[in-house]
């Protein structure tokens, strides 16, 4: 945890896998909403219990299911609007705890008129007031109001109100759930490459379906259009002393210090003959395993990257270069 932490990157591609499961389960809260909604009108033979569907309409429904009044509703609403603009105007004359005092009437109110559709709600349903109102404590009061709707049981939701929530609630979605998904893939992309892992890049290249028919050079190619976009312009080189290696006029590594460690060999070769060299060595019946220096050049001859692998594992300094020469990362 604590790298992802230290990775802005990487948290970033955590964050946004979070994101995706909260607007699913976002829509399946809603329509779970509306669903309860329209069961409860319905079981009370309501007319429209299909608005239960339909944002803002829905309140009709919830009204009605606790024999309420639109009118008394609309008044509320009127005069939440009455109380904001008489305390504004009022508090520079008289008092700032004259717009309190009027807040807190109309919650007061407010507690009143909803605590009342609530309780006629669950005596409708045949159960007593107070299972209505503990649709106000935190925590019970969703199961409390599921609980009215479906303690005596379930019943189909009106094809013409599903529909309704797939179109209003679940298809809006889809395309934020691509988003964030899409952002999640380049989110962990960027954090492979720069934890310096190529090959969980190369990965999550072919999974998002960037990497189908490419050859090696294009896609190495790709990791270094991608590295540069990531970097964001080419940093500063470092003030961190240099690690045993580099030249410490130039800053680039000394390819007399090459060395691969007893039981491995050198593989590949630098420009301009190619563009990477590293040391491996081959365990018996095992796959061969990097083990030792690494370094691999840009396709202008530029050096792209250095540093030492330990059985296979990054170890140690890692240091990258922009094409241009500028120092990326150490």
């Amino acid at each position: 945890m604590g790298d992802i932490m230290e990775n802005p990157t990487a948290l970033m591609g955590l964050l946004l896998q979070y994101l995706v499961g909260f607007v699913v389960f976002a829509v399946f809260i809603q329509l779970l909403f509306c669903y309860t909604i329209e069961v409860i009108a319905d079981k009370q033979d309501l007319p429209a219990a299909w608005l239960a569907w339909v944002p803002l309409l829905q309140i009709y429904p919830v009204v009605k299911s606790g024999d309420g009044s639109m009118v008394q509703l609309l008044v509320l609403m009127l005069s939440l609007v009455a109380v904001i603009l008489t305390g504004a105007l009022l508090a520079p004359v008289l008092s700032p705890l004259v717009g309190v005092a009027l807040v807190l009437g109309w919650s007061l109110w407010a507690s009143v008129y909803f605590g009342r559709l609530l309780w006629n709600t669950a005596t409708n349903r045949g159960l007593s007031g107070w299972v209505g109102l503990a649709v106000f404590l935190p925590l019970v009061g969703p199961f409390a109001y599921l609980y009215i709707a479906f303690h005596d049981g379930f019943t189909a939701p009106s094809k013409l109100g599903l529909a309704l929530g797939i179109i209003l609630y679940a298809l809006p979605a889809v395309p934020m759930l691509r988003s964030d998904s899409e952002l999640g893939q380049l989110s962990a992309l960027g954090a492979q490459l720069g934890a310096g892992n190529d090959a969980a890049a190369l990965q999550l290249l072919a999974q998002m379906g960037q990497a189908e028919g490419a050859d090696p050079a294009e896609l190495e190619q790709m990791l270094d259009q991608l590295r540069d976009l990531s970097g964001g312009g080419e940093a500063a080189p470092s003030a961190a002393p240099l690690p045993a290696g580099y030249d410490p006029e130039s800053g680039f590594p000394v390819m007399d210090a090459f060395v691969c460690p007893d039981g491995a060999r050198e593989r590949g070769a630098a420009p301009p003959v190619g563009h990477e060299r590293w040391c491996e060595r081959q365990p018996s019946g095992l796959p061969a395993v990097r083990h030792g220096s690494y370094a691999a050049w840009h396709p202008n001859g530029s050096f792209r990257e250095f540093g030492h692998f330990h059985e296979g594992q990054r170890d140690g300094v890692w240091t990258r270069w922009y094409e241009s020469g500028g120092k990326r990362a150490q």
